[in-house]
């Protein structure tokens, strides 16, 4: 089961990591800043595959990178 919640704390702590406000990684990866926002405070549990890819590309990771901390299991 994927945690949303990890998900949402994972994006926040790697945009961090590289000093990027939610503008910036909106800007690196085509996803909106309200979608960004909303994962970040674990508000959108409808994250697509292609956003997920979007922000994994920008943050320069895997995809399984990316999500292999929010599976619960």
């Amino acid at each position: 089961m994927f945690n949303y919640e990890h998900f949402g704390r994972r994006i926040a702590e790697l945009r961090k990591e590289r000093n990027w406000r939610i503008q910036d990684l909106s800007c690196q990866s085509g996803v909106s800043i309200t979608i960004i926002s909303q994962l970040e405070n674990n508000q959108n549990k409808n994250i697509t595959m292609r956003t997920i890819y979007k922000l994994a590309k920008a943050f320069d990771i895997s995809v399984q990178d990316l999500i292999i901390e929010c599976e619960e299991g």
